[in-house]
């Protein structure tokens, strides 16, 4: 990954000059280990770092590993396995739901369910990693009102006051006088 991102800092001084700001985007930890993601080393060749915020994919991960273990070890408790991903993935304030089949995509209608705190912990995690580069929240515009609402909250404070908002074309009026109420 240093190597790649070291490679983008290169082309893009030579293009247009060290000014031209590299901000890559990732995922959250503990997500961002299995695409290689380093947010120390990235922090070296970088002005910024995203992080995916986009708590509608979390249960489908959960559910897809879970899926798989289940799988490929009958007999397993799903409850047990269920709590140990829960914990390993850090997608909830607690327990979360207690099967694997409770982990679904959510509608356009559905909060997504991911912890307040596990929102938080994952972009001041990044954080730590990054150093001083600044580490920026990337929000979706996907899901009811008020769940995006406090989604936006959580990665407006936790990012210093800086995020990007992804997918527009789920942004209602009342969704865009949301981000002027969290964003003042």
């Amino acid at each position: 990954m240093s190597e790649l991102l070291a490679g983008f800092r290169a082309a893009l001084t030579a293009a247009g000059g060290p000014h031209k700001q590299l901000v890559p985007n990732a995922f959250p930890p503990p997500f961002a280990l299995s695409s290689g993601m380093d947010y120390h080393l990235a922090a070296k060749h970088s002005n910024g770092i995203s992080v995916k915020l986009y708590t509608m994919h979390w249960p489908m991960i959960l559910r897809f590993y879970g899926d798989a273990l289940l799988q490929a070890n009958p007999g397993i408790s799903q409850a047990a396995l269920t709590r140990r991903l829960v914990a390993t993935l850090g997608i909830a304030d607690g327990p979360g739901r207690p099967l694997l089949t409770d982990y679904t995509y959510p509608d356009p209608d559905t909060p997504h369910g991911a912890g307040i705190e596990a929102q938080r912990h994952k972009i001041e995690t990044a954080q730590k990693a990054a150093g001083t580069t600044p580490v920026y929240a990337l929000a979706h515009g996907y899901g009811p009102l008020a769940d995006f609402e406090q989604r936006l909250a959580v990665a407006w404070a936790a990012s210093a006051q800086k995020v990007w908002i992804n997918r527009y074309g789920y942004l209602t009026e009342e969704k865009i006088d949301a981000i002027g109420r969290v964003c003042r």
